[in-house]
């Protein structure tokens, strides 16, 4: 949990929200992992998206 609660406030400080979105969310979580340097499942990631909004 406190991964993706971590995941959240990193895609809040740093990705934009669009309506119609033009990367996938596998996509991102590979800029994240290598931004931050740690791995995160898919699944998480889109539970980290959805609680930052």
């Amino acid at each position: 949990m406190a991964l993706v609660m971590e995941t959240a406030a990193w895609l809040r400080e740093n990705i934009t929200p669009i309506k119609t979105p033009t990367a996938s969310s596998y996509g991102v979580k590979h800029v994240r992992e290598r931004v931050t340097g740690r791995y995160i499942t898919n699944g998480e990631f889109i539970a980290a998206a959805l609680v930052a909004g």
